[in-house]
């Protein structure tokens, strides 16, 4: 019986490191094909084939979305749905649907698209790429490197003058990049100072559509007037207020009712708390807080 089980835990060992090595060799296949993709993307697609296919894409998942989810009343047609999720990815506030029709969850995801689509989210989504893109040059750099140091370590005697230009040209590659900084790409922009714009931009995007959407749910909670006309249009309160947030600071101008802000013209509070989020959801707002909060001009 011992014989047996030493047997059966050796082979369990075998089994063991043998799936091991394979997952090994899978991760490094998969983050190979991964890297390889993104070199790809990032050197040789355009720039606006990207963008294309981002707001593409986001359409097409926010189409499945609102077509998948029930709505509050009649099921629009498929192509006024998809019309309306275009155009809150685009941030372009065209609907050929009344905005009461949808139903809570829908509502929901219109946010998402909204979030999504905002001038200021693919502003922090390009930094990140331009991250993402500096990273990618500085192994290209690292790899070629390698490539040129192990062309010349590899026959350290050439005897013909063929030989000897090569290996000149292979070390005044290695020379040139060597002296070339890792961290600046496509006008000196330093890597470390993308990624705390990048921060700071996600940190602005929090700030403000939680602040925005707090002050507008404590507006409802104490005005009885703007808590009534949610209450009459079956609305929820916390869904409006985030959706009236991610819309007015993305510039969109969806509203979850029918009237739009119409049905609030009589709460001057609203409107004045809506104000400062529209300024600030535009790029040039932002541009110029972080122009300001950046080190100064020499």
């Amino acid at each position: 019986m011992n014989i047996f089980a030493d047997h059966s835990s050796e082979k369990l060992k075998h089994i063991s490191c043998c799936l091991q090595a394979g997952l090994g060799k899978l991760h490094q296949s998969i983050h190979g094909s991964l890297l390889s993709l993104l070199q790809t993307l990032f050197f040789q697609v355009n720039s606006f084939w990207i963008e294309l296919g981002y707001f593409i894409t986001l359409s097409s998942l926010g189409f499945l979305a609102l077509n998948a989810s029930s709505p509050r009343t009649f099921k629009p047609k498929n192509i006024d749905l998809f019309f309306t999720s275009v155009s809150a990815s685009t941030v372009s506030s065209m609907s050929t649907v009344e905005m009461e029709v949808f139903s809570n969850t829908q509502l929901v995801f219109l946010t998402i698209l909204m979030l999504f689509g905002g001038e200021v989210f693919t502003s922090m989504l390009g930094l990140h790429l331009i991250r993402a893109k500096i990273y990618l040059q500085k192994n290209r750099l690292i790899t070629h490197r390698r490539e040129s140091d192990s062309s010349v370590s590899s026959d350290p005697n050439p005897d013909s003058p063929t030989d000897h230009i090569e290996l000149e040209m292979a070390a005044r590659f290695r020379d040139e990049k060597s002296d070339t900084k890792p961290g600046e790409t496509g006008g000196n922009l330093n890597h470390k100072s993308i990624k705390i714009l990048a921060y700071f931009v996600a940190c602005y995007l929090l700030v403000v559509h939680i602040a925005g959407s707090t002050l507008i749910s404590i507006y409802f909670s104490l005005i009885p007037s703007a808590r009534k006309v949610l209450k009459i249009k079956g609305l929820n309160m916390q869904t409006f207020s985030i959706f009236t947030t991610v819309s007015t600071f993305a510039n969109c101008g969806f509203v979850p009712t029918n009237e739009n802000m119409m049905a609030f013209k009589k709460n001057s509070g609203l409107l004045l708390i809506l104000i400062p989020q529209i300024l600030m959801g535009t790029r040039c707002t932002l541009f110029a807080c972080v122009q300001r909060s950046g080190p100064p001009r020499k």
